[in-house]
């Protein structure tokens, strides 16, 4: 009995050992990691639909929409569509006031946000309305005033999935919100910087989202559980798309920093993550076999660490 408990510490230690390189090989590689070059050299030219799922957001969506408005991209090659999704409050009127388009959603045995955003995707696709990205922003969030070009950039250099660089909005005075908010900024920027210097592929994190409209016609958003972007982040990987990391595009979102509201968010997610590990898992690990791909293998580093 003792050798085998003490194969087993060996082998967790080995595990944590590894985990620790991993996230110190990441963070020297965030480091050295270049800045994109300005895209103010670059000339935009994609149509965008930025979608914003929102339920029940009437104090906060007027500031989300008045942050897309004011970006550097070219007004006349984007719009703004808030989906307000089952709301029961003023939401609808707050984002057209503020200079969105609505588009009404009453589904109430279908709510969420994945539901939201493959109910408002199917009607823009049989709207004949022009566009060729789709970019997602949680209701809740501020955009960077270059988020858009950004983004853009990134498509027009091939990338049919790009994520941007998400990070939270720190409440002044509060030390455990700052905190919140440093983790965060390691989670995120570090660990994607360094993925992206070592040409790895980025996690998709649910907020400033772009996915090209080629992308969606091929593999419709289906992603409806808690944790939709990790779901379409492993579909997509599967599909053999590697989604890039946009460090120039900044999204910032608060996050809850009471502590009932942490734990309270931080058991969707596991429960979410835990759920797609078991599901996932295996077909990850067979393709990567079939594929002779060891890169699809670090697909897996992401819901077995996120809650490091």
């Amino acid at each position: 009995m003792i050798p085998i408990l003490a194969a087993m510490l060996a082998l967790a230690g080995a595990l944590l050992a590894g985990f620790g390189l991993y996230l110190v090989i990441l963070s020297v590689a965030a480091a050295l990691h270049r800045r994109p070059p300005p895209v103010d050299a670059h000339t935009p030219r994609h149509n965008l639909t930025v979608l914003v799922p929102a339920y029940n957001e009437e104090q906060l969506i007027a500031r989300c929409v008045s942050s897309l408005l004011d970006q550097t991209y070219p007004r006349d090659l984007y719009r703004v569509v808030v989906i307000a999704d089952n709301c029961s409050d003023e939401t609808a009127h707050h984002a057209a006031a503020a200079g969105a388009q609505v588009m009404a959603r009453d589904e109430p045995d279908a709510r969420g946000k994945g539901q939201a955003l493959r109910w408002a995707i199917d009607r823009l696709a049989a709207a004949g309305t022009p566009w060729d990205a789709v970019v997602i922003v949680d209701a809740d969030s501020i955009a960077a005033r270059g988020m858009l070009a950004a983004l853009e950039a990134e498509l027009t250099a091939g990338h049919a999935a790009v994520q941007a660089d998400y990070t939270v909005l720190a409440q002044a005075g509060s030390p455990r919100s700052e905190l919140v908010a440093a983790g965060f900024l390691l989670f995120h920027r570090v660990r994607m910087s360094g993925r992206a210097a070592l040409g790895m592929a980025a996690f998709l994190f649910g907020n400033g989202m772009l996915f090209s409209r080629g992308l969606l016609e091929a593999y419709p958003w289906d992603a409806f559980s808690g944790v939709e972007d990790l779901e379409y982040t492993i579909r997509l990987r599967l599909a053999g798309i590697r989604p890039r990391f946009a460090l120039g595009a900044m999204v910032s979102g608060p996050m809850p920093v009471s502590r009932a509201g942490a734990v309270r968010q931080r058991l969707r997610w596991e429960g979410g993550r835990f759920n797609v590990v078991k599901t996932r898992l295996w077909p990850l690990v067979r393709a990567a076999a079939v594929r002779r791909d060891i890169r699809l293998l670090d697909a897996c580093a992401w819901p077995s660490s996120a809650a490091a």
